[in-house]
């Protein structure tokens, strides 16, 4: 069943140019998209681990503060350590000079609380038992403690001074910074430079969380895989990496001075809908230049195709006689369509010469080149056609059977050509000489009336019976001549009547010229 699509050189050059575009556009895209995504995530973990390594050094400029007050505020209480209104004095200031701490206390070498900040708390002549203080009692030097459940039952930690006269230990001056309440964590951590679904939060050594933007999270554990694949080998590696169901970019550093650490996360589909987001972007740039590259596709594709598709439609036709004219008439402007057309021309011009030598062949006799019946009866069917007058002089060589057995056939032959090459040499520009027979000859006189034909055949029998024939004598010839008219009801009757004369003449002695019809010599 033939094919609904009529599939042509246009039509191939097209599908091919667009498969190759679409190939090359998707694997552009598809490689843009890849690069770009590994790109932006290796940049996205990178500004992770810097920002958060930005946050680890701030915490720890932070906490290198507090310390610095509590120890200033140490040595100002051990000055007066036998006045308890100095120890409220600098426990009230250290509280409200920069709200560094949610709270102040002054604890004896015994853990009995001598001084407080906020005095409402009620804390004073309270002994400390919490792991926190029971911390800073054993230790006797400056700590930051790991979080704790403190007297007040809050989550807090604890920075702490220890206080000496000489070597005589005094106690403690601690800050408490309350993990769940508003605290100079969270004012240190709280904002950041990100609006881009990036969050951080801090863990102790424990992996414990002790700051996070959601306060209900602070004081859980984290998830173990990250604790000891990524936070405690300490060497800052940004990472990606399954939290539950949710993948996270996740860059992290260490808080020096108490071993926390800073992680700063950001949902890894927030990168990658920046990356769509791009990708959308150039499609949007590109589709105007593929309708562009598609109309000159399309152009290009109809410029190559138009030669051979009107070579080709030329080929369909070759038997028209204006075939040769619609190829000479293609533009075949590149080297391809110009070769083919010069061939298909060639090639035309071979065939119909072939053609025009067997066509020779099929209308003329081979041995004396003369018009054969075939020749004969197709300028006969022009002449009907168009009502023309002609006359027919039939003839043939008298005793010619007498030349074969004297002579042999192939004298014969050479007397027919003979013969034939006279009748040609006597013959009008107009006139058709045509071999019908073995030695029966044919001639047709268009627009010759019979008197005419008469004489005609008359001066031929006359020449040729004065002439040396190739025999070495002359030979003779018996003519019958006839003439169409509008009163003939066939050239077969036309035909008839001339070999009746032709007959005629032989019986009547041969060498002569006869006509059954009736009419005056010319």
């Amino acid at each position: 069943m033939a094919s609904l699509i009529k599939i042509d050189l246009r039509l191939l050059i097209i599908l091919l140019s667009l498969s190759s575009m679409f190939l090359t556009v998707t694997y552009i895209i598809y490689g843009g998209y890849n690069l770009e995504r590994e790109l932006l995530l290796q940049q996205a973990l990178e500004s992770k681990r810097a920002y958060a390594m930005k946050q680890a050094e701030t915490l720890s400029d932070l906490f290198s503060n507090l310390q610095q007050q509590l120890a200033y505020g140490a040595r100002e209480i051990e000055k007066h350590i036998s006045d308890p209104n100095a120890a409220q004095s600098e426990s009230t200031r250290l509280l409200e000079q920069n709200n560094s701490f949610n709270s102040v206390l002054f604890a004896n070498h015994e853990g009995i609380i001598q001084a407080s900040a906020p005095q409402d708390a009620g804390l004073d002549q309270l002994r400390l038992q919490s792991s926190g203080t029971i911390e800073a009692l054993n230790q006797r030097k400056p700590i930051i403690s790991d979080p704790y459940l403190g007297t007040t039952g809050r989550l807090i930690i604890m920075v702490s001074e220890p206080i000496y006269s000489g070597n005589l230990y005094r106690g403690f001056l601690g800050g408490t910074i309350y993990l769940r309440d508003i605290n100079s964590l969270a004012k240190t951590l709280g904002t950041h430079f990100y609006r881009d679904g990036s969050y951080s939060y801090v863990v102790d050594d424990n992996g414990k969380i002790v700051y996070h933007p959601d306060k209900d999270r602070v004081g859980e554990q984290v998830n173990p895989t990250l604790l000891a694949e990524h936070l405690n080998n300490n060497d800052n590696t940004p990472a990606r990496y399954m939290n539950g169901e949710q993948d996270l970019l996740m860059g992290h550093a260490t808080v020096a001075p108490v071993n926390w650490h800073v992680i700063v996360e950001r949902p890894t589909d927030f990168v990658l809908a920046e990356l769509n987001q791009l990708i959308k972007k150039m499609l949007a740039t590109a589709i105007p230049f593929l309708f562009v590259l598609l109309a000159l596709i399309g152009y290009f594709a109809t410029l190559i195709a138009t030669p051979l598709h009107s070579l080709a439609t030329a080929a369909e036709g070759l038997e028209n006689p204006d075939s040769m004219q619609k190829i000479e008439g293609v533009r075949s402007w590149y080297f391809e369509a110009r070769q083919i057309k010069h061939t298909m021309l060639r090639g035309l011009l071979l065939l119909n010469k072939k053609l025009g030598h067997l066509e020779k062949d099929r209308l003329t006799d081979p041995l004396t080149g003369l018009q054969n019946r075939r020749g004969m009866q197709l300028v006969v069917n022009d002449w009907l056609e168009t009502e023309q007058q002609f006359a027919v002089i039939m003839c043939d060589i008298d005793h010619f059977k007498e030349i074969n057995d004297n002579f042999g056939h192939n004298v014969g032959d050479i007397v027919l050509q003979y013969l034939a090459a006279h009748l040609e040499r006597a013959s009008r520009s107009t006139d058709i000489v045509c071999r019908i027979g073995g030695e029966e000859f044919l001639m047709l006189l268009p627009e010759t009336p019979l008197s005419l034909a008469l004489t005609i055949a008359e001066r031929l029998r006359a020449d040729l019976a004065a002439l040396n024939s190739p025999t070495g004598s002359p030979i003779t010839i018996s003519a019958g001549v006839a003439s169409w008219n509008r009163t003939t009801t066939s050239f077969e009757a036309l035909l008839e009547s001339a070999d009746q004369a032709l007959y005629q003449a032989k019986r009547n002695g041969r060498n002569r010229v006869e006509t059954l019809q009736s009419a005056p010599p010319a």
